[in-house]
């Protein structure tokens, strides 16, 4: 299935974990954050980072990329 182009739009439907974990993996990040909700809807985090407050920063950013997305 090598025909399938993933839609780079925005998605008004929730996608299954597993296809944003893969998308992430192809990306080529330098350093990454996983936030999720487990099976109890308890938050968990995952980082790659050593440092902390890079994480912090990270984490920063990102929620004031999701605040103003017009998404």
């Amino acid at each position: 299935m090598n025909n399938i182009i993933p839609f780079s739009g925005a998605y008004y439907l929730d996608l299954p974990p597993d296809d944003i974990l893969e998308g992430a993996k192809a990306s080529g990040f330098k350093q990454v954050i996983v936030v999720g909700l487990d099976e109890n809807d308890e938050v968990s985090v995952l980082h790659s980072s050593t440092e902390i407050p890079e994480v912090n920063w990270m984490l920063d950013i990102a929620k004031m990329e999701i605040l103003t997305s017009e998404d």
